[in-house]
């Protein structure tokens, strides 16, 4: 349904339950409740199937199952690590400085340039995270406020994915210090802070000989961090006079029916408290 026929269907789907005064509601009131809706039905799903496994680490089924629901809002962002698209000036997302070599950190820090290609996305959940990595010639130098680019041969060999971790800050200490849990160049940990910043932990980096380069072992570097998310949904919009600016729906047909009728829920609610108020005034307090 497109935003029209969504604002059609409230009004005789509230009809049908009773609510006659429908017919006295705003389009812009119909928006603000379809709108409710979409993010009731987005969050109560993503609530209903995500969890924390006995290691502390986030999981997500939806990424196998029910994600599949919000397949027209299920994106996916590839951030480059090291192998930049622009070597004079590099897009940068994720910075190393050789003080966190022997834990393995990489930054990603607002206000570091990270160019159009490679900022990170503004997503409504975070669903999954993967890394591959690629073998360098030179590496790390170690000075994130001096970002160099790496070189790589024409045929550099490109790992394939792998798992990343999305763990609570609570309990990164105890996993970093935990020998089975600990952060591997093939079990990475990210930490996701509130104010827009992130933590990357990866494995070691060593010092390689004789230079002032620093790689992970077998001389590789991370290369990109692939970022699978949900994207925020439209705001959805009715115009009745500029129907070229209407906005519609963006979550997927079979589940605009659903936001309709709890939108038409939500407004019926609106209007039982308000009548409920209404029947406990006192004669007294309608005269003021």
């Amino acid at each position: 349904m497109n935003i029209t026929e969504m604002h059609v269907y409230f009004r005789q789907y509230a009809q049908r339950m009773g609510l006659q005064n429908v017919r006295s509601i705003l389009p812009e009131e119909i928006d603000i409740l379809l709108n409710t809706s979409i993010n009731d039905i987005i969050n109560l799903t993503i609530k209903e199937h995500l969890g924390n496994t006995s290691d502390t680490v986030s999981t997500h089924n939806t990424k196998l199952g029910q994600v599949n629901a919000f397949g027209t809002l299920y994106k996916v962002s590839i951030l480059k690590l090291s192998d930049y698209i622009d070597a004079v000036n590099p897009e940068v997302s994720f910075t190393f400085d050789a003080t966190d070599r022997d834990t393995g950190r990489m930054k990603y820090l607002p206000t570091v340039q990270h160019g159009s290609h490679n900022v990170f996305p503004e997503f409504l959940h975070l669903v999954d995270f993967s890394i591959n990595y690629k073998v360098t010639t030179s590496g790390f130098i170690g000075n994130p406020d001096q970002i160099v680019q790496p070189t790589f041969d024409t045929d550099a060999k490109v790992t394939n994915w792998f798992p990343v971790r999305l763990v609570e800050d609570m309990y990164l200490a105890e996993m970093l210090n935990d020998n089975i849990s600990k952060n591997r160049l093939n079990s990475p940990i990210i930490v996701s802070y509130n104010n827009g910043t992130y933590d990357l932990y990866i494995d070691k980096f060593a010092k390689k000989d004789d230079s002032n380069y620093y790689t992970l072992k077998h001389n590789f570097l991370p290369h990109e961090l692939r970022v699978a998310y949900l994207a925020k949904p439209a705001k959805v919009r009715f115009l009745q006079d500029v129907s070229a600016n209407n906005v519609d729906c963006d979550l997927p047909e079979s589940l605009h029916i659903d936001v309709v009728r709890r939108a038409v829920d939500l407004y019926h609610n609106a209007l039982t408290g308000t009548m409920s108020s209404n029947s406990t005034r006192t004669p007294q307090q309608d005269n003021q």
